[in-house]
């Protein structure tokens, strides 16, 4: 049941049964009205058939979280269109769409009006609760084209309410993986099927909506195609899906054309793999583009373990959710033609390629994540060497590794209930290369991407809000600032308690670093404030505005474990933030002026760490002074000489290499001190300071609460001017990135 995981395989390559009829024909002259009629009447099918997964399911997974996206593909299972909802589907629908088509077209063979229903990482989603409905499209015999949905269903069974099973050590404690099956059958739906599917379920009526909200979708979408080929033949419709492709293609090498060949890395870390566990995982990324080819893979990466991994679809879905937002943004997200160009290279058996039975349920909050956080920091590393595309450099954050809470229990009516709150879809938009990043900006990976209102969580569940609101200081400092990322607080309401699942990360190691010397954002956190008077204060007129305004015991829970919360019990959860980009040293005292107005920014971290006074420009300019001659008394490791020659290679607004006559370097690009010889990793060249984790932002907690790894904040300072050109994150025991290699001709 294995999937091909290297380079792109033909459609005409896939192995399929000779007695399913294929309808591969297509008309190759097509005038530009039709073309873009039908272009963008297809994506008008894809994103109805969206609107109706989301409307008759009714969940808030559908319509807040949008947990789900629908796609159309070619009769080979080629994308054509995928809608503007999760992005890291965009990764996993096409190999569920192959492994059946040739895996079950000859037993039990496809047909008019079936559908296939699937949930195995194995074959090609995440985690058990995306689970895929499939449905081919024929017309006159001959299998034309699929239209598919993947959509998270909140309980699909395991040990755990919400099928998040955080202590799970491998796939037997989770949901049942279901590899590709027949729910639908010549139009009709199967009972044994689903009455087999719904019985893992703590929440049967509930999933068994779901699931037909997602054959709804499919249905509206096959009937859109229907009326589309009806009107302008098969031909035709075939033949505006490959040129879709085909122009998305040339779109994308288009980019390719302008970026230098190159190798870029990341690295990020993983805590805690289960209950009780304080260790520390670590996982990498690597782009390597050479051509009209980028390669992917993660060697390097720490080997699978508890609750963490994903599976090769979650890494293929979250460098891809990245790539359509970055290099697909022009052509409505037809990702197919990337593909075309995209090597993928996993090392098996790691958190971010697991093999079976390695445990995945978690995976949307950890390994996939982390697929996502890493791939938009390589990303973005090697799209700044193109000056064309910087204007669209985004620091990481968005959502990143996070604090995640479900719930469960007996609700205000008296039945049971169960969820996961999607408050973290606020969000945080990370520092732009030429701006401010956007403060609870939502998910740039999910483009309809909506909190709830709270009066929405507290009309459906047991509970009632305190306070949500964003929270100052979180945001990544620098010459541009990160987004800031919220917190909320909430107390059990008419129902005796409420059991929590806490899915957390990036509580004690930081998820979104900086770019160009910025701060990453803030880690996420749980505070828990059992016995309280909430009961007499709100009865007497008063809502808290904070924790710390309750009497009783206040504790920090874990990243990964259960509690009960009862009536006198205040629970407060804090979002991760973005990343800033720059050295927060150069951001304008204007701008920190207005940030402390609007309450962005306090002013003790204007001074702390923007070393700014308000309305003292002669003190701010001595801090910034004193500081910029402290990081050069740490020491340059290769003298400070400025670097005569022009310039071969702009690397990123803060590095480039010149040409000399010993050869090509990698100089700042502010006051062209030498750093290093091209071949070789710049931060060699620069001023490296190590401090503790704390000292990477105003809100970063304390690590030793919950890991045990000693942890750094690595700084990185030109030796003449001072700049901060870089920080890391790392293990104080891991050598340093060496990040950006370009390719000298």
């Amino acid at each position: 049941m294995a999937l091909d995981v290297g380079f792109y395989v033909p459609p005409d390559e896939i192995a399929i049964d000779p007695e399913l009829r294929l309808s591969s024909g297509f008309d190759e002259e097509i005038d530009p009205i039709t073309y873009e009629v039908i272009r963008h009447n297809l994506w008008n099918i894809n994103e109805e058939h969206g609107l109706t997964l989301a409307n008759v399911s009714g969940s808030p997974v559908a319509v807040y979280a949008h947990d789900f996206n629908p796609s159309i593909l070619t009769e080979r299972g080629e994308f054509v269109y995928f809608g503007p909802y999760i992005q890291f589907f965009s990764g996993m629908t096409d190999l569920v769409v192959k492994w059946v088509l040739e895996n079950r077209s000859a037993n039990p063979g496809i047909r008019h009006g079936d559908m296939f229903l699937s949930n195995d990482p194995m074959i090609g989603t995440h985690h058990q609760s995306d689970v895929f409905v499939l449905c081919p499209v024929f017309w006159e015999g001959e299998l034309f084209a699929w239209t598919a949905n993947a959509l998270h269903q909140y309980d699909i069974g395991g040990n755990t309410p919400g099928s998040f099973c955080v202590d799970a050590t491998d796939v037997f404690d989770e949901p049942t993986p279901i590899p590709p099956i027949k729910v639908v059958e010549g139009g009709e739906l199967r009972a044994d099927i689903v009455d087999m599917y719904l019985r893992h379920s703590r929440l049967p009526r509930i999933m068994g909506l779901d699931l037909r909200a997602q054959i709804a979708g499919n249905n509206v979408a096959r009937e859109g195609l229907y009326r589309l080929i009806s009107r302008y033949g098969p031909g035709v419709v075939k033949g505006v899906m490959r040129k879709i492709l085909d122009d998305a293609e040339r779109a994308f090498l288009a980019k390719l054309d302008v970026i230098p060949d190159g190798t870029w890395k990341a690295r990020g870390y993983l805590e805690t793999a289960h209950p009780g566990d304080r260790d520390v995982y670590e996982a990498r990324m690597r782009i390597r583009k050479q051509g009209h080819v980028l390669t992917f893979d993660n060697e390097g990466t720490d080997r699978q373990t508890g609750s963490l991994n994903t599976s090769f679809a979650g890494w293929r879905g979250g460098i891809l959710a990245v790539l359509n937002s970055f290099l697909c943004f022009d052509v409505l997200f037809a990702v197919g033609g990337a593909l075309r160009h995209i090597r993928f290279e996993p090392t098996a058996g790691t958190i971010l390629s697991v093999e079976h039975p390695g445990a995945t349920s978690c995976a949307p909050a950890f390994g996939t994540q982390m697929a996502i956080d890493l791939a938009h920091e390589c990303m973005v590393k090697m799209v700044s060497a193109a000056p064309s595309l910087r204007g669209g450099v985004v620091a990481p954050g968005g959502h990143s590794q996070t604090a995640l809470v479900t719930l469960h229990g007996i609700d205000q009516r008296g039945a049971n209930f169960g969820t996961i709150l999607t408050d973290h879809l606020l969000g945080s938009v990370g520092a732009f290369s030429t701006r401010d990043g956007v403060s609870t900006g939502g998910l740039y990976w999910d483009p309809f991407s909506v909190a709830p209102n709270v009066e929405f969580n507290e009309q459906s569940y047991p509970i009632l809000t305190l306070y949500r609101r964003e929270t100052p200081d979180s945001g990544g400092a620098g010459a541009h600032r990160g987004g800031n990322a919220a917190s909320m607080a909430f107390i059990p309401h008419r129902t005796e308690r409420v059991n929590h699942v806490l899915i957390g990360a990036g509580v004690a190691v930081p998820s979104a670093p900086g770019l160009g010397g910025g701060l990453p954002g803030a880690t996420s956190w749980y505070r828990y404030r059992d016995g309280t008077d909430i009961a007499a204060m709100l009865g007497g007129g008063r809502i808290p505005a904070s924790l710390d305004e309750l009497s009783g015991g206040d504790t920090a829970p874990p990243p990964k474990t259960e509690l009960v919360q009862s009536g006198v019990d205040v629970f407060e959860i804090g979002f991760t933030a973005s990343g800033g980009y720059g050295d927060p040293i150069e951001r304008l005292p204007e701008d920190i002026a207005a940030d402390i107005e609007s309450g962005a920014v306090s002013k003790s971290v204007a001074r702390t760490v923007y070393l700014v006074v308000p309305g003292d420009p002669a003190e701010t300019e001595r801090l910034r002074a004193a500081e910029r001659e402290r990081r050069l008394a740490l020491g340059s490791p290769n003298g400070a000489a400025p670097t005569a020659g022009p310039t071969v290679l702009d690397l990123s607004e803060h590095l480039a290499i010149v040409d000399t006559p010993d050869g090509a370097r990698i100089v700042c690009a502010g006051c062209r001190a030498g750093l290093a010889p091209a071949g070789d990793d710049y931060k060699s060249g620069c001023i490296r300071e190590d401090l503790p984790l704390t000292n990477a932002g105003p809100r970063v907690g304390n690590t030793e609460d919950f890991i045990e790894s000693p942890m750094q904040f690595r700084c990185f300072y030109c030796p003449s001017c001072a700049r901060r050109l870089a920080t890391e994150i790392a293990r104080a025991a891991d050598d340093v990135l060496d990040d950006v290699r370009p390719v000298m001709s």
